[in-house]
């Protein structure tokens, strides 16, 4: 592609600038708002003043993503929600969603003139992450061919000959940048990994040679010391759940909720009584979406939650074990996740089609987030009510007992028997709500329930990683504990990784 002049471009295609913030004002021309340079204001102080000898900037145009802050390349493994929303579009494997849109430019801008350089235009392409090498003569950058699912490094003369191609391959080279000896840096999905809490691939550090060539990882990975005593990866259910068995539930279950708390593992639609109550609570303190940072020391993590005080022989006698206290400290300060495995994500959890409205008719009075006499009873809110939906024991569900005559095996806990007993119709329609998803959930499991079997887009993701076989059949167990450890232990140090890295950093 050879570049061309194309004069001044609409400012609302200079959506990402690369090295510089440029201000300009905007005049009107044939009904299109077209860049010229400024006589006053931010870019003409920069160029009187730090940018005085400079003249020229490259940037790249591209279409921003529309979901999440992680996706700008690849794909989502998942396929739920509208696609117009959630994506731009299907992926090439026809299984999942793109998290690209198509259209991309190079630029080359006269900041002073305000003449524009059309490098590369592609509109059902991209480009991105653009960096001009030091003797200002290239141009290097993450290039997505139109019709192509993957990013790649390519390099540019200045005037826009010589486009030269330098990675390939199956995944996505992104973020390139110039080394002071020649070779090159960027980020690269060939790592195989994904974000722990979403469906997006990410990239991990790389670096190769001036031309593309002998690519390998910028550091080995570090030798990793195991704990031998826990599990590698903590898992609320599996580890955390035994040790409030034993020290806590005898006094917090639904049939004995002192202090209004139930730690029981039962299942609620999303999470379980225990973690709904410990978050709710605010007994972990792990920061989890607080939009601030900078934190005071010892105000996050085991040191500053109260669970670990409560269990350390002070509140009514609990005392865990060291080693039960070692897995509730490590669970705390790795997160305090509910689930210990990715193939938690995006299944699991079903939620209850509660009659909304008839609840609201009978109950609303009270139940609008205001204190009445003294009392403050819970908003009817979706959080609210979800979580005090028992699945595991659908008839001990706070939602169906708190209003529940105690002679009827209630709890009496609001102000008067709304449900004399279990023959009241909005109790049965409750009852009955609640029960369609535990049934739901006992047929199509959670990660935790015996017969689980994750969803296919962890089976394709851990078969694209060569986790699991490519030829496991549709029907065949997967313990996904054991399919997990294997992929982390992809990450761990080895002597063969080791060995490959040293070759390679020799023949530099």
């Amino acid at each position: 592609m050879n570049a061309k002049s194309t004069g001044p471009w609409p400012t609302k295609m200079l959506a990402i600038l690369v090295s510089i913030i440029w201000t300009t004002s905007l005049c009107p021309v044939r009904g299109k708002d077209v860049a010229k340079p400024a006589s006053s204001g931010l870019l003409a102080q920069m160029l009187n003043g730090p940018l005085e000898g400079v003249d020229e900037i490259v940037f790249a145009t591209r279409v921003s993503g529309r979901d999440h802050w992680y996706v700008s390349f690849g794909y989502y493994s998942c396929d739920t929600g509208p696609a117009a929303e959630r994506s731009f579009g299907d992926y090439p494997d026809g299984e999942t969603l793109r998290g690209y849109g198509d259209g991309g430019r190079l630029c080359r801008m006269n900041l002073r003139s305000g003449e524009m350089q059309l490098l590369i235009d592609d509109p059902q392409g991209g480009v991105r992450d653009p960096q001009v090498h030091y003797d200002g003569k290239k141009i290097l950058f993450s290039y997505r061919k139109g019709g192509t699912p993957t990013y790649h490094l390519y390099e540019i003369n200045i005037d826009g000959t010589e486009l030269t191609q330098l990675t390939d391959g199956p995944d996505d080279d992104i973020e390139p940048t110039y080394l002071p000896d020649g070779g090159i840096m960027f980020g690269s999905s060939r790592c195989r990994r994904f974000v722990n809490c979403w469906y997006s691939r990410v990239a991990t550090l790389y670096r190769c040679d001036s031309d593309g060539s002998n690519i390998r990882m910028k550091h080995p990975p570090n030798k990793v010391a195991a704990i031998h005593d826990v599990p590698s990866v903590l898992d609320f259910p599996r580890d955390i759940q035994p040790i409030l068995n034993n020290h806590c539930v005898e006094c917090h279950n639904p049939d004995r909720r002192d202090g209004k708390v139930d730690l029981s593992g039962d299942h609620t639609p999303k999470y379980s009584n225990s973690y709904w109550t410990i978050v709710r609570r605010g007994l972990v303190a792990d920061g989890r979406n607080q939009p601030y940072s900078n934190r005071a020391p010892r105000t996050i993590g085991s040191s500053a939650s109260r669970l670990m005080q409560l269990s350390d022989g002070s509140h009514h006698g609990a005392k865990l074990t060291a080693l039960e206290r070692k897995k509730m400290r490590l669970w705390i300060d790795t997160s305090a996740t509910y689930p210990g495995t990715y193939a938690a994500l995006g299944c699991g959890m079903y939620p209850v089609a509660l009659p909304l409205k008839t609840m609201v008719n009978q109950c609303g009075n009270c139940h609008d987030g205001k204190s009445h006499e003294g009392r403050m009873a819970i908003k009817f809110d979706s959080n609210n009510l979800q979580s005090r939906c028992n699945l595991s024991q659908p008839e001990k569900s706070l939602l169906l007992r708190a209003p529940l005559a105690k002679e009827h095996g209630g709890l009496g806990i609001c102000g008067q028997d709304v449900f004399e007993n279990t023959d009241d119709a909005l109790y049965r329609m409750m009852l009955h709500a609640i029960q369609g998803s535990a049934n739901r959930l006992n047929t199509d499991k959670r990660f935790d329930m015996p017969g689980f079997r994750p969803n296919k887009h962890y089976i394709r993701e851990m078969k694209r990683f060569e986790i699991l076989p490519a030829d496991l059949g549709p029907n065949e167990p997967i313990n996904v504990y054991e399919t997990d450890e294997r992929y982390w232990r992809s990450f761990w140090y080895t002597a063969e990784q080791a060995t490959a890295f040293d070759q390679t950093s020799d023949k530099r």
